[in-house]
Formats: structure tokens, C-alpha cells, sequence
């Protein structure tokens, strides 16, 4: 008999990663965080910045400023879990994660990869804005966007929508009460 999921997929940004510090730090914002605005995603419009005047000193930091990004408290116990449970049913556990258009952004996430998880050797990720390609209904995503969710979904893959994420989700996703089978 086959398994019944093949893939676990785990975003990085915002679900094992915090993201918003770092982009508020990078900002000379960090004084928003603790009052960010719950569920919103639109930093830029927030800061009231336009996305070139956003992203371009993000960019300018290359790949330093995605390789110190801060893990989220909850990072390994959450990799911990899911690993037990991936391997209860026989499926994989990838981390998948949307880079942005600067190259640096892709070799600063491999980096943190590495460095989280001490291996040099680490290949157990995903890179790609189009997250919904890889939906099939044998695989799981678990993302932090609505619409990474929403479009996984309907490309006929299953997903949870994560919301213990820092500031940027205002409930919880309790990965505990995931089915050890489906």
C-alpha cells in the first residue's frame, strides 16, 4: 500500500524565520514590531515606501542580511515534530521558500539552511516563488500567506495556513494535532 502524503512542505519566512524583525531592523523600524499591525503583510505600504525604496537596501545588504535573519523560538521543536512525522507515514520534509528577484536572497537562505540545520550538505529545501507547482494530492504545504495556501489548494495539493508567525498572524496553528497519517 502507498503513503498517502509523499511531501511535507515548510515554508521559511515567517514560519521558522522572522522575517519582519529583520526587515524592520534593517529599516531602523525595529520600534514597530512589537506594534505591528496584526495579519498585514504590505511592509512597504506600512512604511509607506514605495517597493524599490523597500527592497533595494535590503538588496544592497546581499546575502548578509538573509543569512542572520533570526530563527523563530519555536524553529526546531517545529522540525523536530514534523520530522517524526514525516517519517511515521514514509514522506519527505522539505523547507520551501520564495526567494525575492536579488540573487543574494537565494544564496543567504541556503546559508541559513546550512548553518540551522549544521550541515554543509543540507538539500532537504525548495526555492521558488511558485509554490503551487508543486501541489499534488500527496503533499502538504504549510505557509505563513494566505495565498501561497488559497493557490496550493486549488493546483490540488492540501495546506495548513500557519499562523503562530510572529506579528504578522494573529492566532495559532497547533502542528501537534496534524494527523500522524491522512
Amino acid at each position: 500500500m502507498r503513503n498517502k502524503i509523499d511531501a511535507i512542505l515548510l515554508d521559511m519566512d515567517g514560519v521558522i524565520v522572522n522575517l519582519l524583525h529583520g526587515l524592520l531592523r534593517a529599516h531602523g523600524r525595529l520600534d514597530l514590531y512589537e506594534r505591528w499591525p496584526i495579519g498585514v503583510y504590505n511592509i512597504p505600504g506600512v512604511l509607506q515606501m514605495s517597493g524599490s525604496d523597500f527592497w533595494d537596501p535590503i538588496a544592497a545588504l546581499g546575502s548578509e542580511f538573509w543569512r542572520t535573519l533570526p530563527a523563530l523560538p519555536w524553529m526546531m521543536e517545529l522540525w523536530s515534530r514534523l520530522t517524526s512525522v514525516a517519517r511515521e507515514v514514509g514522506a519527505e520534509l522539505h523547507i520551501c521558500t520564495s526567494p525575492t528577484l536579488d540573487p543574494g536572497c537565494l544564496k543567504g537562505k541556503l546559508e541559513w539552511l546550512q548553518e540551522a540545520f549544521g550541515q554543509r550538505s543540507f538539500r532537504n529545501f525548495v526555492m521558488t516563488p511558485q509554490k503551487h507547482l508543486l501541489a499534488t494530492d500527496r503533499t502538504i504545504l504549510i505557509d505563513d500567506s494566505q495565498d501561497n495556501v488559497i493557490n496550493f489548494c486549488r493546483a490540488g495539493g492540501f495546506a495548513l495556513l500557519d499562523r503562530k508567525s510572529t506579528r504578522l498572524n494573529s492566532s495559532h496553528t497547533d502542528i501537534s494535532r496534524m494527523p500522524s497519517s491522512a
